[in-house]
C-alpha cells in the first residue's frame, strides 16, 4: 500500500470539507447580509446560487475522493492525476462552474506541496543530525 497516496487522499478530504464548510459559511453570511439589507435580492440570489453549485459540486468531489482506494496508486501523483480527470470530467457532466475545478486544482497542489515538505522533512530527520 502506498502511504504517500494514502496521506494525500486523507489531506485532499480534509482540504475539500474546508472548502464546502466556507461555501456554506459564505452562503450564511450572505443571508444575514440580506436580513440588514447589506445586498439586494438581486446580488443574494446570484452568489448564493453560484455557492450552491459549488457545494453540490464539491459534495461530489468529495464523494469521488471517498470512493478512490489508495492501494491502487503507486505514489501521491498518480492519485492526484486521476482525481484530476474524474473531478474535470464530473465538471463537464454536471454543468457545474469551471472555477470549482480550479479550487480543487488549488488544493490538489497544495497537498502535493505539503508531502513534498514532510518527505523532505523526514528524509532530513532520517539523515541525522550533523549529517
Amino acid at each position: 500500500m502506498s502511504t504517500e497516496a494514502a496521506e494525500f487522499l486523507a489531506l485532499l478530504k480534509l482540504e475539500l470539507t474546508d472548502l464546502l464548510r466556507k461555501a456554506e459559511e459564505t452562503i450564511q453570511d450572505y443571508s444575514r447580509r440580506l436580513e440588514l439589507q447589506a445586498v439586494t435580492e438581486h446580488v443574494y440570489f446570484e452568489n448564493v446560487a453560484l455557492l450552491a453549485q459549488e457545494e453540490c459540486c464539491l459534495k461530489r468531489f468529495i464523494e469521488i475522493a471517498a470512493q478512490t482506494d489508495p492501494q491502487a496508486y503507486g505514489e501521491a501523483r498518480q492519485l492526484a492525476e486521476e482525481l484530476r480527470q474524474r473531478f474535470c470530467a464530473h465538471v463537464e457532466k454536471a454543468g457545474c462552474a469551471p472555477f470549482t475545478a480550479r479550487l480543487a486544482e488549488q488544493k490538489i497542489q497544495r497537498v502535493l506541496r505539503v508531502l513534498e515538505a514532510l518527505a523532505e522533512s523526514r528524509a532530513n530527520g532520517a539523515a541525522g543530525p550533523g549529517s
